[in-house]
């Protein structure tokens, strides 16, 4: 059954764009669609949803002219403001939603509430929890400040791996990507702050090719390829006991259980927003400039041009079992909110660091805080209020 259904689900995420379109400037009715003709339910957005709109409430910075040196990983507090973990200073500060400073946790060292290599952080309403992979220990302290409890985890000392604490309605859990590339399932180990452990599996996307740049010698010999700047990835999170994935060009989320069966699809049909000459020629001046330096038989690149930007750019889930998907539109990019099979809502997504440069954005209730970069090259972090979400404001 598993193949079978990992089949399907790469046949969602691989099909070619049946909502592409030039941009439309009225609004469109909006629906909800449900398909339960095939293996699993596949729910279909059509229309413009409800919108929403940020107020920004502040700006986060650890000095008056210098950001975060290697922001790793930010939490907005249920009682106020926002976490924020600089990993090259090794350092957890505590600002209000204005960005003032109230306090710190923790300090660098391997006792009762210190840490060696802080990564990953969490907040909700029993406390705030650190993860450092450099002493396999989770630690929690209380929403005053006092060490409450701390948990070694061994054999998950490895660094490598990108390790998220995600809030669910059961509490914060630990989650990581495990596997190798080559494999044909993903892997993700789960642990919540009780020690239950869990390990989600979902069938691996196939890998959708965009663009690449080519480089040939014209007789024979080699061939290099670099990938198109416009390369979608495989983006996951945990979702109310699955796992939500996407990758390829269309705006396709499959809800995976943990046993790797597909439990739903949620669709949107959203015209694709193109690439225009100069962002091609802005992405890709990298790969051109690397083309005609190589010396392979004086051959020249080819370059596969590609029309429009991948549908779906990241994914993230939040303590109100809501999720959330960054999508790039033809307005430009959005926050769309799902709560169960709904999309509830659409906001406009602020301008953010790129997903390797720094930690995803935290949501929790009616506030986000997204990390950017700053004049400098440092990061920052804005948190902004969400107006007009269903059952909040």
């Amino acid at each position: 059954m598993r193949s079978r259904l990992g089949a399907a689900f790469i046949a969602i995420l691989t099909a070619a764009s049946a909502c592409g379109g030039s941009a439309q400037v009225q609004a469109r009715a909006f629906e909800m669609l449900t398909d339960t003709s095939g293996a699993y339910p596949v729910v279909t957005a059509r229309g413009d949803p409800p919108q929403a709109a940020l107020e920004q409430l502040g700006v986060v910075r650890p000095d008056a002219e210098v950001g975060f040196s290697r922001l790793r990983a930010i939490a907005l507090d249920p009682r106020g403001g926002v976490w924020a973990l600089d990993a090259k200073e090794r350092t957890l500060q505590h600002f209000d939603d204005a960005g003032r400073l109230i306090g710190s946790r923790g300090r660098v060292g391997e006792g009762p509430g210190e840490f060696e290599s802080p990564y990953a952080i969490a907040a909700d309403r029993s406390g705030l929890l650190l993860w450092d992979p450099g002493l396999s220990r989770a630690t929690r302290w209380t929403p005053d400040g006092e060490l409450d409890a701390s948990w070694l985890w061994f054999g998950m000392r490895a660094t490598g791996s990108p390790v998220h604490w995600y809030l669910t309605s059961s509490g914060p859990r630990l989650f990581m990507p495990l596997g190798s590339p080559q494999q044909t399932h993903l892997a993700f180990f789960s642990m919540a702050v009780d020690g239950q452990r869990d390990t989600l599996y979902a069938p691996r996307p196939k890998r959708i090719s965009l663009g690449e740049t080519r480089t040939c010698d014209g007789a024979g010999g080699s061939t290099w390829f670099w990938p198109s700047p416009f390369q979608p990835e495989i983006s996951s999170a945990p979702w109310r006991g699955a796992v939500a994935v996407t990758t390829g060009a269309d705006y396709a989320i499959a809800l995976v259980a943990p046993g790797g069966d597909t439990l739903r699809v949620l669709r949107r049909e959203l015209p694709a927003r193109p690439v225009t000459e100069a962002d091609w020629d802005s992405a890709s001046a990298e790969y051109r400039v690397q083309s005609d330096t190589l010396t392979l038989t004086n051959c020249r690149g080819e370059y596969r041009r590609v029309e429009s930007f991948p549908s779906i750019t990241d994914l993230a889930t939040d303590s109100d079992g809501r999720l959330w998907v960054e999508a790039e539109t033809v307005a430009g990019s959005v926050w769309d909110l799902w709560a169960g099979d709904s999309l509830v809502a659409s906001m406009p997504a602020p301008a953010r660091a790129a997903a390797w440069r720094g930690p995803r954005p935290s949501m929790l209730g009616d506030r986000m805080a997204v990390p950017v970069v700053d004049t400098a090259g440092g990061m920052d972090v804005v948190v902004y209020r969400m107006r007009g979400l269903p059952g909040m404001n």
